[in-house]
């Protein structure tokens, strides 16, 4: 919220626009998440991707969680409905 509150970002931004090689797969189709679906976990990220995220004491262990989402599948359409995922945040 900070950094949209600075201008840095917007909550409707395509997660793309800030993380270009990251994609998602809905039934074989390409697919746009944006922010705040990440946050209110509307982007179809599956509940069971927290076994992905990568015990690491790395500097990039961040990045390293998020290239584990790179061609990930969807379980359904973004924006369609809930489902916590913690590899969301």
């Amino acid at each position: 919220m900070q950094l949209e509150k600075e201008g840095l970002l917007h909550r409707m931004d395509d997660v793309q626009k800030y993380i270009p090689w990251l994609e998602f797969i809905y039934h074989g189709e390409p697919q746009k998440i944006t922010i705040n679906q990440l946050l209110h976990h509307t982007s179809g990220i599956a509940s069971n991707t927290i076994t992905r995220i990568p015990e690491s004491k790395a500097d990039n262990a961040l990045e390293l969680t998020v290239k584990t989402l790179q061609g990930q599948a969807l379980d359904r359409k973004p924006g369609s409905s809930f489902e916590y995922a913690t590899i969301n945040y």
